[in-house]
């Protein structure tokens, strides 16, 4: 390069790939999602996750059933729980370092994932919306091939769109219901 001119800070001989895991909790219950990200350069790339999206059961329905005729006492009639099975499309934003740490792989970053949420209805919901927008950010730590995240998303995606059959008291009657969560998650670099 010439004299004066700036470069970027990109090592494109480093690991391109990294394969995710992420569990947390929503507005309306649980989720979880398992994926894989490739990154041409450092601070930009894409991800691709399948997850699944589920109200929270209560205690008593999860271990007891109320029929007096089931002798183990094992719930079987579980499914008036609405869940929804996600996939998930997002651009991945890094930045660069923002706090180093001992080694020099190592350090803190800030993220930000802006994309698309598939998912079909519930059981027994009707006209569900199955194309949502998705946005999350948060921060992560950076260690040799480890990469550990907290974070928090907003999305127009509605676990009980469609009016499904649940057991929950309340449904969302509106479009313009949003899903705030907060999760946390590891990634492995190869």
């Amino acid at each position: 390069m010439h004299a004066g001119s700036q470069t970027l800070d990109v090592d494109l001989t480093r690991a391109h790939w990294e394969g995710t895991f992420n569990a947390g909790f929503n507005t309306d219950g649980w989720q979880m999602d398992a994926g894989v990200a490739y990154f041409p350069v450092q601070y930009i790339g894409v991800r691709a996750s399948l997850g699944m999206s589920a109200q929270l059961q209560d205690l008593v329905d999860l271990i007891f059933d109320s029929d007096p005729d089931n002798i183990w006492g094992v719930r079987e009639d579980n499914d008036i729980y609405a869940s929804r099975f996600r996939f998930t499309s997002s651009v991945v934003l890094r930045s660069p370092k923002i706090i180093r740490m001992g080694s020099p792989d190592a350090g803190i970053y800030l993220f930000a994932e802006p994309g698309i949420v598939l998912s079909p209805g519930s059981y027994g919901s009707r006209h569900a919306r199955i194309a949502c927008w998705d946005m999350r950010c948060g921060i992560n730590l950076q260690s040799d091939r480890y990469v550990f995240y907290l974070g928090y998303g907003l999305s127009n995606f509605a676990l009980l769109s469609g009016y499904p059959y649940s057991d929950a008291e309340y449904y969302k009657s509106t479009d313009d219901y949003l899903t705030h969560s907060v999760f946390i998650g590891v990634a492995y670099k190869f």
